[in-house]
């Protein structure tokens, strides 16, 4: 097993040159994931057909290929304008991974609020609130628009789990309990992205034991679930840190290492880092690469 590197290490790039980096720092398996600048479908083949040929796997994350109008995508949104773009935005996706033969494409769980991004890229949420079960019902129904895609285009769709914003719950799929409210409804070949780091900060702000949710996590998902994005905080904002040989995601990779995926296919992991050196990070991907 050997791990991914986000693209999102240089936020704001072309895809060329974030690939290029990504290459030549860290290797040949890479996760696109935003934010980048625009570029169309067409100029994007031309682009990966020629990393592609230098043997280099992709995988495709959430918002990307992104729009020329940039929007929050939002799986949950009651916002007939918003669904539209985030339904576009999803096939696209699906249709891209299949461009790329990458058979997974990580979508984030949705959204109690439409929101924009601020100059910073920090998500500025509408005060308007859905609640929780109308969120479910939506991204339910989401889910159900694109999944014929996905199976003709041989991707499966996973969800991302989600936390906390800001000392706020803002979003769906953020404990076991919420990843079975909506795993239970949706197709059994739906997989699950599970984010340690976003797990860590739920716990933390539910007061639930981070342990055990990740066994309960693991007893009930662990054949859906086919990636793993990995990156240390301190439980309160996800800062995407590097992680140490003594970290719990350590324990827990190790503990998911002998699960299989239902179609017995090799689970991705993902190191999803920030503003780290590029030593620390190298340091980072060979200890997950050796356990």
């Amino acid at each position: 097993m050997k791990t991914f590197i986000s693209s999102s290490l240089y936020p704001n790039t072309s895809i060329k040159e974030a690939i290029t980096n990504c290459q030549k720092n860290f290797g040949n398996k890479i996760e696109i994931s935003a934010p980048h600048k625009y570029q169309n479908i067409e100029e994007l083949k031309k682009i990966f057909k020629i990393y592609k040929e230098k043997k280099i796997e992709f995988l495709l994350h959430n918002y990307f290929p992104s729009p020329k109008k940039d929007f929050v995508l939002n799986i949950s949104t009651s916002n007939k304008y918003i669904l539209k773009k985030s339904i576009n935005l999803v096939n696209k996706a699906i249709n891209f991974s299949n461009f790329i033969d990458s058979k997974i494409y990580g979508i984030h769980a949705g959204y109690f609020s439409d929101s924009y991004a601020d100059k910073k890229g920090n998500f500025v949420f509408e005060n308007k609130n859905i609640g929780y079960i109308k969120s479910l019902e939506n991204s339910i129904n989401f889910i159900y628009k694109i999944i014929q895609n996905s199976r003709k285009k041989n991707v499966k769709i996973l969800i991302e789990n989600l936390f906390p914003f800001n000392n706020e719950v803002r979003s769906l799929f953020c404990t076991f309990d919420q990843i079975n409210d909506l795993m239970k409804e949706l197709p059994d070949d739906v997989g699950l992205l599970l984010d340690l780091g976003h797990l860590q900060i739920s716990c933390n702000f539910f007061k639930l034991d981070k342990n055990k949710e990740f066994d309960k996590i693991l007893n009930m998902f662990s054949d859906r679930i086919y990636e793993i994005h990995v990156s240390e905080n301190n439980a309160i904002n996800d800062s995407h840190t590097v992680i140490n040989e003594n970290s719990w995601q350590i324990k827990a990779l190790k503990r998911v290492k002998g699960a299989t995926t239902q179609d017995h296919s090799e689970r991705k992991i993902c190191l999803e880092v920030r503003n780290e050196s590029v030593t620390s990070i190298k340091k980072c991907i060979n200890l997950l690469d050796n356990i």
